[in-house]
């Protein structure tokens, strides 16, 4: 999904950086910071202050430095595409690598079910809707 630099940006929407939606590696880079993104707001959503705007559009500042930050993190691959394999991950028993859009999906069912109401008992101050629950949801709406 591509923003044209001129296009209005939607206060319920989570939205990338203009430079980050454009590049080839996004959709690895977005998975990243969105993770990234939940545990975040779930350590910080006590500094949210309606005061300053939208829990969007904080939402979405913090999500814009989780996007540059997963940017640098990524190192790129060697040309033929796989990375090298070391002998160091066999001798800590680290094999199997889960991939990041399987454990996406599991976060997000455990979120949507949300079985001890954790997520929806974090919220900002004063302003119970804007709990982690509804945060998350409507930040995977692309």
């Amino acid at each position: 999904m591509v923003h044209p630099p001129t296009a209005r940006r939607s206060p319920r929407q989570l939205l990338p950086p203009l430079s980050s939606a454009s590049r080839a590696d996004y959709p690895e880079n977005r998975a990243e910071a969105l993770q990234e993104l939940f545990q975040d707001i779930t350590r910080n959503i006590e500094k949210y202050d309606p005061k300053f705007g939208s829990v969007m559009r904080w939402v979405n500042g913090r999500f814009k430095y989780r996007c540059l930050d997963a940017r640098r993190l990524r190192k790129p691959l060697p040309p033929d595409g796989v990375p090298p394999i070391s002998i160091d991950g066999v001798r800590e028993g680290k094999l199997v690598h889960e991939p990041a859009v399987s454990l996406y999906g599991k976060i997000l069912r455990v979120i949507r079910d949300d079985p001890d109401g954790y997520f929806q008992q974090a919220f900002a101050r004063g302003n119970p809707r804007a709990n982690s629950r509804y945060i998350a949801l409507r930040s995977t709406l692309d």
